[in-house]
């Protein structure tokens, strides 16, 4: 029986590494501390901000439901890809935009990206663990250690500049102009968009479940489909 459950663990490790992988790299959000000075040298104004997180906004929850359907019918690691190029499409638009038009575009394509990615992820997760160990109990464990691999990339994003705070640099260099001047966003997206790509290339080497066993409860992407 330990024999079994060490192999169970073994085999739950190298099937989810991965995705796991694959998430730490999107969470990697390098542009962000910069993101807002950037949107003001193009051109954008409160209410065009405001017309780009109503955009934005609209696009997860129409996409919500038919990503779920085809997560359930087709296939969720295709999914995840997709999600991931969107999330590397909107990016390079992003970076490189001139307009507040062009920008917005960008943004979209990421909010296409949280849909498909929505819940996505954490049906991966489940399938694979039932699959593997046939106990729900260790879904919970592993979610967990995908979401902390997303947070501690999403901690380090911002993390170099907290760094040069701490060793003493003037405020005056972390002055808005000093700051647009020193950080090229363009370069940070494009940077940022290999790391998404990676994650595309990990993702589409997660092995996905090869059949959804039964369950007494819904998967979490059928469920937030409902």
């Amino acid at each position: 029986m330990v024999a079994l459950v060490l192999a169970d663990g073994h085999s739950l490790t190298r099937r989810l590494r991965p995705l796991v992988i694959a998430i730490s790299l999107q969470g990697l959000l390098l542009w962000v501390p910069v993101e807002k000075l950037f949107l003001t040298e193009i051109g954008f104004t409160p209410i065009s901000i405001g017309v780009m997180a109503a955009a934005y906004s609209a696009v997860v929850p129409i996409l919500e439901v038919p990503s779920g359907v085809l997560a359930d019918r087709w296939s969720r690691k295709a999914l995840l890809m997709l999600s991931v190029i969107a999330l590397f499409a909107g990016t390079a638009i992003g970076g490189l935009s001139h307009g507040v038009a062009t920008y917005i575009g960008g943004a979209t394509l990421l909010g296409v990206y949280f849909a498909l990615n929505s819940g996505t992820v954490e049906s991966m997760v489940y399938d694979t663990v039932m699959e593997e160990a046939g106990r729900s109990e260790l879904f919970e464990r592993w979610l967990g250690r995908v979401r902390a691999a997303d947070a501690t990339a999403s901690a380090s994003s911002g993390a170099a500049p907290a760094a040069r705070w701490a060793a003493g640099a003037s405020s005056a260099a972390f002055s808005a102009g000093a700051l647009a001047r020193a950080v090229c966003l363009r370069s940070s997206l494009d940077a940022i968009g290999a790391v998404y790509w990676l994650s595309v290339l990990c993702s589409g080497t997660s092995n996905e479940p090869r059949a959804t066993p039964p369950a007494p409860a819904m998967s979490p992407k059928a469920a937030s489909a409902t």
